[in-house]
This record gives structure tokens, sequence and C-alpha cells, in this order.
């Protein structure tokens, strides 16, 4: 019933759980072996480690050290369970088990590769029809999918909490207070008023941080919140004058909604119209009358699906499910919806995950009136165990999480990720939740909390900010920046003493005015191959970045693109052109500024001095079609390095630019303001052998991601192709 994230163990592949094993003379061993034993087959693997360690013959049994070995594995020692494995090989048990073993250990230490290795040698040994076969073989692709996030820019750091909140047990669903400063709720089921080692029913906890330090010990909440059934914290009452939880054993178990001046004396189950009971403790309360919850039902989408329900006229609303955007054939648990309902994060185990239940978000689009496609969080959030019971601190910077990875006490334990920007902090218009149909309740304006009307206020600008054009204000004065692309002989001398003074006055622009954004866009002589060129302007780009970016300018502000030599300024002198001037002005870095915050502006771009013999048009032309016009290039690639597939002077209009959010590098091809012209490219680059080509749009020059495809669509129709037939 209770779902803790707990990873199925590989008892699967334990085929010979009972010994007999004769010491002759050492009658008094037999009891440590047989206790040993039994233990080790009723999955205590603590206790089972303590009379293993009594039996002196174990360190010339391969069986038995293995044995020690998966206990130690179990109860996330490692390395001493590598070292059980590497003896127990030595000593002549050379099962293939221990392939397995030595797999996920490698898998849980981050080295997936070597984890592919032993899973694959385990594989070899697996007859055709063994059932086990599938489950090494998504271990494997797993292990695959690891690898591909691996080089995603991590989007948090992430910490685990201290010995005073993590035990040997189960620690979930860490909730930060509504009304009291520094004071955290969380879920246990550690041992309460027994010495046993067995896990006990789940109470709820309570502990406080005073300058950053956390107390040495919880307080257990009062018994008209704890009883001898499981009782797991699931939110608060928005005024913070409650509390609900889910209490109850398999089969017989509800949601309680708990209200009291203090005490939490009042309590009453909480009613779902459902075919089925909601029989497990994933429910997350948006407010007094949402609810999104984790429910299997036969007409789902397989599995464990996300479902809401709403509160009208006193009575909870049939579940309505979240979909298929959401929902896939796994399962999805642990549901979170963002203060102002736009950013949903939940747990699954779909095929896309590195490891069990990796923790997911999406982003509703209210404009295509469905949630985004599912991301996953990455690397170092999730692990190749189970992470769930996701929350976020109320200033969006941090997030709780609980994990049963390898570095835990033991079961799960609650981890803190610190975002270097807030998340979930008022993306969208926050007046209603449109996956549901439901109006938000307009908030008490005394409240000293973000009231809904102001959050409405903020979302419409950033909304408007982003989807309408700005009409300057006649009456208001423009102020007037003026600047010149920055040229160079090399990278090395990009910040040279002629360059500085302009760097330094455009970092000054950009502190003063915060809605600045800056596109560079770095241009080079021709020397090399095409590869070698677009990476080299990359990386002199990358360059300047670095230097704004010790100058306090955040990287989110900074994009950066690589043209090579596909549109010099000036003509080489092979093409009737003066080397004074191509080797003076090819090389350079144009800067594009993005004005977000849409202050009136006068920006003046001053052009080089070069004579009209000495002018190549290629990138006049360039400017010209892409200026206030949606493109299409054909993305033929996403790599980390330099481009090495299909050589690329065979094309026109080459560029490689850094993708946000992924450290990765995108390289296009072509330059069209048809979505089928790009098409016809796509379909000839499928033909060759690059079957993830994928036609890209961009506006103004500028990388348009489809959440935005929306609001151009209506002054380029052109768009709707893209949106209706795909990449």
């Amino acid at each position: 019933m209770i779902q803790t994230g707990l990873s199925e163990t590989p008892k699967l592949f334990i085929t010979f759980l009972t010994f007999v094993v004769f010491f002759s003379g050492l009658s008094a061993q037999n009891d440590p072996l047989k206790s040993a034993n039994l233990a080790f087959q009723e999955d205590k693997f603590r206790e089972a480690l303590i009379y293993f360690n009594r039996i002196e013959q174990i360190k010339n049994s391969g069986p038995l050290l293995f044995k020690r070995g998966v206990c130690y594995y179990e109860i996330n020692r490692l390395d001493l369970a590598l070292e059980d494995f590497r003896k127990a090989w030595e000593f002549g048990y050379e099962h293939p088990e221990i392939d397995f073993y030595n797999g996920l250990i490698l898998h849980h230490k981050g080295d997936f590769a070597g984890a592919a290795r032993f899973y694959k040698l385990y594989l070899k040994e697996l007859k055709e029809d063994d059932i086990d076969r599938l489950r090494v073989i998504k271990l494997i692709k797993q292990c695959g999918r690891a690898i591909d996030l691996s080089f995603n820019r991590p989007i948090a750091i992430v910490e685990q909490l201290p010995p005073s909140i993590n035990s040997a047990f189960d620690e979930i669903g860490l909730i930060e207070s509504p009304s009291v400063e520094d004071r955290y709720y969380f879920t246990s089921n550690k041992p309460n008023l027994s010495s046993s080692m067995e896990a006990s029913d789940f109470d709820v906890y309570f502990i406080s941080q005073e300058l950053g330090k956390w107390e040495e010990e919880p307080s257990r909440m009062r018994y008209t919140i704890n009883q001898r059934d499981h009782d797991i914290l699931l939110g608060f009452t928005p005024n913070a004058d409650g509390l609900y939880f889910f209490r109850g054993k398999e089969y017989s178990a509800a949601i309680f909604e708990n209200r009291g001046s203090g005490d939490h004396s009042r309590t009453s189950p909480i009613s779902i119209e459902a075919d089925i009971t909601l029989v497990n403790g994933d429910a997350f309360f948006y407010n007094d009358q949402v609810v999104i919850f984790s429910l299997k039902e036969n007409m789902g989408y397989g599995g464990y699906d996300l479902y809401a329900s709403v509160k009208q006229n006193g009575k909870w609303s049939k579940p309505k499910n979240l979909g298929p955007h959401i929902n896939s054939p796994f399962d999805e648990v642990s549901p979170y919806l963002s203060a102002d309902g736009s950013e949903i994060f939940f747990s699954s185990n779909r095929e896309a995950s590195i490891g069990g239940y990796d923790i997911y978000t999406s982003i509703y689009l209210y404009e295509a009136d469905r949630w985004d496609t599912p991301e996953n969080l990455g690397i170092p959030i999730n692990s190749p165990g189970d992470e769930r019971y996701f929350s976020l601190s109320y200033d969006g910077l941090k997030a709780f999480f609980s994990s049963n990875r390898k570095n835990s006490n033991g079961g799960m334990d609650i981890y803190m990720a610190r975002f270097k920007e807030a998340r979930g902090t008022f993306e969208y218009s926050a007046d209603e939740l449109a996956f549901i149909d439901y109006k938000l309740p307009i908030a008490d304006p005394g409240t000293e909390k973000i009231t809904l009307e102001s959050a409405q206020e903020i979302s419409e600008e950033i909304t408007e900010t982003e989807s309408k054009p700005f009409v300057p204000d006649k009456v208001s004065e423009p102020v007037s920046f003026t600047y010149e692309p920055i040229y160079f002989t090399s990278s090395n001398e990009l910040i040279n003493k002629s360059n500085e003074s302009q760097i330094i006055s455009i970092i000054d622009w950009m502190k003063e005015h915060t809605g600045l954004h800056v596109e560079f866009v770095c241009h080079s002589n021709e020397e090399g191959i095409v590869e070698y060129q677009l990476y080299s302007s990359l990386k002199t780009a990358e360059r300047l970045e670095q230097f704004f970016k010790q100058r306090g300018i955040d990287d989110d502000r900074i994009k950066i693109v690589g043209l090579g030599s596909s549109y010099p300024i000036a003509k080489l002198p092979d093409n009737g052109g003066d080397y004074k001037y191509s080797e003076s002005y090819n090389s350079r870095i144009e800067i594009r500024f993005r004005n977000y915050d849409h202050k009136l502006m006068k920006m003046q771009r001053l052009s080089p001095a070069i004579p009209q013999f000495a002018r190549d048009i290629k990138y006049e032309l360039f400017t010209t079609f892409v200026e206030d016009a949606i493109t299409y290039k054909i993305q033929i690639a996403m790599v980390n390095q330099m481009y090495r597939g299909i050589p690329l002077d065979q094309f026109n209009d080459t560029a490689i630019e850094e993708v946000e959010e992924t450290g990765l590098y995108s390289y296009t091809i072509g330059l069209y303001d048809s979505y089928i012209e790009a098409l016809k490219v796509k379909r000839d680059m499928d033909r060759m052998g690059i079957t993830d080509a994928q036609v890209i749009a961009y506006y103004d020059g500028e990388r348009l991601e489809e959440d935005r495809y929306s609001y151009f669509v209506n002054d380029f129709p052109d768009l709707k192709n893209l949106m209706n037939y795909g990449q």
C-alpha cells in the first residue's frame, strides 16, 4: 500500500538462498549460520550481517562472502560489497550474479559505462527465455540515458540532510511550515517505542533550523495526528490552520483533514468520488479546493496516473485524469503543483528514467491548452535510485525530495536541491488552473503573503513582454547607446586594450538595464575546414561570455552563436577584395541586444568603414533575411564537442550555437523562409543517415522554443505548418 519508492532488490537473481554448510567440529557455528540465512531470506539485511560476521569460516567461503556482499549492498556499503564479491570470485564462486551486482554498484556510483559492461556480461549468461533478461536490458538502457543526461548542465546543487532528520529507515515528504519560520515537517517510519530493527508505522515529525543549523532531534506530532496506522503528511491548509494527511493500512486507508487552534484536534476524512479507494499517500493539496493525486484505474493510461479533483458545493468531484502529456503506460506518482499552477513536478518510472523513479517537470501551455512534454530534471537531482515526494520552498530557490540512492543512511532519505534561479514562481496568470477549468478565489488583500491579484499582475507583465510587440511611449525620451562589433585577429587578443573599454561599457549598460539580454554572434575568416571554423568561432564567443559572467552578468542573459565564415562582411582578396579589410573586419563578434524590459531605448550599431568595392553582400543579405522574420534551419546534431559527422563544406548557412539549459552545441545548416523548403532538406538528411535531424524555427535570428510558437503564428501563418507537422 505505502509506496516508499524503494527499488526492487534483485532477489529474483538469488537462487541459492539456503546453503547446507557443515563445519566439522564446530557445531557452535551452526546457530549463527542458520540465523544469518533466515534473516537473509526475510530481507533483514542488517540483522543478517551481524550473524554473517560471527561466522569465522566466512573469510574462506565464496558463497557466504557473496551473501554478505549482498547485505552490504542493501545497506549501502558499496565498497565493502565490492570487496566481498571480489573475494568470493577468488575463492571459486564464479557465479554470473557477481557481474550483475558489480553492475548495480557501478551504476549507483555513477560509472554508467562500467555498469553497462557488467550488465552485458550477465546478460550473456541468461537463457533466451529467462524472465530477467527484460530487466537487465532495461538497466542497460538506463545507463545509456544517464550518460546522455550527464552532458547536461546541472540545474541545482544537491545535499543530503543531516542524521537528525535521516535515519536508517524511510524519511519522506519534507514540507516547509507555512506559519513558523525555519520549521519543517516530514514523515518517517523509524521505530519510536521499540528497540526492534524493523520499521514501524509512518508518523509525522517536525524539526527547526536556527542560523542554518538543524536541531539535534525532531519532535513527533501529537496523538491526534500520529496513531497506530500509517500517518503521512500531505500538506497544509492555505490559512495554515490545519493540515492534510494520509492514514491507514492496506485496503483500508483514506485522506484526512485536521484543523484546530494549535492542537489540531478536529479530524475528518475526505471523500473523493472514485471507482476505487485511494490507498496511497501520493496526494498534493494545492489549496482547500484542489487536490492532485496518484490513482490506478482500468481506464487510465497504464499503471498509476495523476488525477485532479475539485471541491464544489462541499463535495469533491470525480477525479479527472491529467491526460497523455503527463501520464504514460508506466507509473506517475508524487505530484507537486507550483504556486502559480503553471508547473507540475512528479515522479515516474517511465522509459526515459535513469533508474527507478525519476522526477520530471512540465509547464502548462495555456495557448495550446495542454501540458508540455515532461522533462527529466537530470543529474544530480535524479539518480539510479528512486526519487519521490518533491516539494518547493516558498521562495522557489530550494526543493526537497526523498531518494533511496546508495549514499543514503538507509531506505529513503531526504535531500535538498538548491536552484540557481527560482522555480515555479508566477510564470503565467494565476487566476485559473486551466487543466481542470478551475477559477482561483480572490485572496485576502490584507495578507502579508503575495496575493493572487499581485501574482496576476506579475504574470501578465511577463506574458505581455513575451507575446506582444512593444509600442513606445511617444512622450518618453528614449535612452541611447552606441556600440560597434568587437574585432579581433585571434581569440587570445579578443579582450585587448582597444576592445576592453567598449566591452566594459556594454557590461555597465546591462547592469543598469537588467532587462537587457545580449547575443554574441561570432564570425571568422576562412581558415581550415568548416567544422573547425564554426567550433572556433563559438569558443571565441564563449571567451567573451566568460568575461561578462566574471563581471556579474548572469549567464541566462547571454547567448552565443558561431557562424564561422558563412557571412563575411568584407570580400576576400581572391574574390575582388582587399586583404587589409578582410583581415581587419571579418573576424568579429556582432552584438545583438534583446530588450525584455521594453524600456524605450535607441540602440545604434556603428558599421565599419569598408569601401564599396571591398564589401561582401553576404552579411547584409543575411541580416535583411532574418530581421523581424520567421526563418527555419535544419539541426543535424546536438553534441558537446566539435562535430565529426558528414562534411559541412557541402552545405550553406552553417552555424553552431549553445543551447540554454543543456550545455550542448546545436549544429544547423540552411536558412529558409518556408517550412516546406526546410522539410525537404530534412528529408534529404534522413536519406543521408542523419535520422535525428530537426526543423528549428527562429524569430529575428533567435531560436524559438515550442511554447512560444503561438505568440507569432498570427503574424507568421507559415509557422502553423511546423506546429501541425512537427520538427
